[in-house]
């Protein structure tokens, strides 16, 4: 029943790096098990930490917060502080890597927090959320790669009016699907939502190009 929670995210990237053969180098592949690792380190602590399971029985924005914490928060703090202020590598090379190194994160740190956090199990824990997680990644992805042709000046700067928005959807929306999807009337929203989410990754992916173009210098 778990196995697809464990291996989602691995054999997604697998499928998408097939698709897209310039995301295929030795730096990602490092920076998706050094990833893994941090998250088994943080899997660790947490356990002897908290280890209980959580019932939410109330309103979306009232346990929106704790969804955005767990999952937007505490792995975009983590991979980030790692990232930017440890590696001394260029801005561009953080940026590309980001990706790679939540995904290792995501592939440990996303079964451990269902399976340790909830009492019960479907279709949404076990196999809508690790979607959700993969597609916020790549559509992530594709604002980093925009960020780093502005910063190169390979395009003009009204190209934030695509990143900025995109950037907020993928920080906000994974808690917000989660909170949405403990209030039984508006599950239905939720899976409208994660069709139209996928239907976002593939229209960037088959028209990243024509958008570059469009704002190129």
């Amino acid at each position: 029943m778990y196995l697809f929670l464990f291996l989602a995210l691995p054999i997604f990237y697998i499928i998408f790096v097939q698709i897209n053969e310039d995301k295929k180098s030795i730096s990602q592949g490092f920076m998706i098990f050094f990833g893994i690792f941090v998250a088994a380190l943080f899997y660790l602590i947490d356990f002897f930490v908290s280890n209980s399971y959580v019932d939410f029985r109330y309103g979306v924005f009232k346990i929106y917060p704790h969804f955005f914490k767990i999952f937007t928060l505490i792995p975009f703090l983590v991979c980030g502080l790692i990232l930017f202020l440890f590696a001394k590598d260029k801005i561009a090379f953080k940026l590309q890597n980001f990706f790679p190194l939540l995904l290792g994160f995501y592939t440990v740190y996303l079964p451990y927090q269902i399976i340790s956090k909830n009492a019960n199990f479907d279709l949404f824990l076990l196999f809508v959320l690790p979607i959700i997680i993969f597609t916020m990644l790549i559509l992530l992805d594709f604002s980093m790669n925009y960020i780093i042709f502005l910063i190169e000046k390979k395009l003009n700067k009204k190209i934030l009016l695509i990143v900025i928005p995109l950037i907020i959807y993928v920080l906000g929306m994974p808690a917000l699907l989660c909170s949405m999807y403990y209030q039984a009337s508006l599950l239905p929203l939720v899976y409208i939502f994660v069709i139209l989410q996928i239907a976002m990754v593939v229209l960037f992916n088959l028209f990243s190009t024509k958008i570059q173009g469009f704002f190129q210098k």
